[in-house]
Order: structure tokens, then C-alpha cells, then sequence
């Protein structure tokens, strides 16, 4: 029994390897002719970044798009703070109604009809 289990061993060894081979040139040639069996698998990877280049476009789009936006505003914030010089503020502890009387600093636009009203 034993010499039957050694000489099958021996004789299985040359066998899976002359199987390993020809499954080794059938793929090959497989691949040679272009039908690979993950085509579908390369199909849905395709479909896929095509899918991601598109939606990275978007983003772009959207992107540039909120930039335009954000300078606009800069501009337009930079534009109005330049019509209007910037008021001084009071320092700690002093009353912010203390510096009305002086030439040097004039209220305008919403604090000085604030000022207006509180006089009244």
C-alpha cells in the first residue's frame, strides 16, 4: 500500500504540472485576443472614472464659480469701505457719546441718526 501512495505521488507532481501549463497558455492566449474574463469588471472601472471625470469637471465649475463670488464681494466690500472712512472707537471705559462734541469726529450714516435719536 505504501508503494502505491509513494508512486502516486511521484506521478502527481509531472501531471499538475503539465495542467498548470496549459491553463498558463490557455490565459495567455485569452488575453492575446483581448477577452479577458474581467471585462466586465474593466467595463465598470471605465464607466466609472468616466463618471468621477465628469463630476471632478463640476466641482471645478462650482469651485470657480464660489471664487468669482468671493472676489465680487471682496471688490464690492473694499469699494464700501473706501466711500465711508471708518469711525474710531471708543476706549475702554469711555462713553461712546463723549466724543460728539469735537470737530475731529463726526458721525455719519447709521450711528449718527442713532446719536440723533438718543439726544432727542
Amino acid at each position: 500500500m505504501n508503494d502505491v501512495l509513494i508512486m502516486s505521488v511521484i506521478m502527481s507532481v509531472p501531471i499538475v504540472a503539465i495542467l498548470a501549463g496549459t491553463l498558463t497558455k490557455i490565459k495567455r492566449m485569452e488575453l492575446e485576443k483581448g477577452k479577458s474574463t474581467n471585462e466586465p469588471q474593466l467595463h465598470q472601472l471605465e464607466q466609472r472614472v468616466a463618471l468621477l471625470a465628469k463630476e471632478n469637471q463640476e466641482l471645478k465649475h462650482r469651485v470657480e464659480n464660489l471664487e468669482t463670488i468671493v472676489t465680487l464681494s471682496d471688490v464690492n466690500l473694499t469699494n464700501h469701505l473706501t466711500e465711508q472712512p471708518p469711525q474710531a472707537l471708543p476706549f475702554p471705559g469711555q462713553n461712546p457719546l463723549s466724543n460728539l462734541g469735537k470737530k475731529d469726529s463726526k458721525p455719519s450714516g447709521e450711528i449718527a441718526k442713532i446719536i440723533q435719536e438718543r439726544r432727542k
